[in-house]
């Protein structure tokens, strides 16, 4: 759904709306829809590892990346796009 916000797709309820993806990369095609995309991250090794994360889209209007704070049940949030 367009207009899920994120505390609203993060209830139980809508965590069934996740379909895993059968791609290694996956395509959605061109559309005017939001698309949530869940993943879990797991460094293996005993020391930090930074990360990028490239989204090599440039019709996309805005992304936005919420990173779980280890602890507590709250988010980052980093927003980037010409929105």
């Amino acid at each position: 759904q367009k207009n899920l916000s994120f505390s609203e797709i993060r209830l139980a309820g809508n965590q069934n709306m996740f379909i895993p993806a059968n791609q290694d990369v996956p395509n959605f095609g061109v559309s005017e829809s939001a698309f949530w995309i869940k993943a879990k991250i797991r460094n293996t090794d005993p020391e930090p590892v930074d990360l990028i994360l490239e989204v090599d889209q440039a019709q996309f209007d805005e992304v936005e990346f919420f990173n779980p704070i280890p602890g507590t049940d709250e988010f980052t949030q980093i927003r980037t796009g010409d929105q």
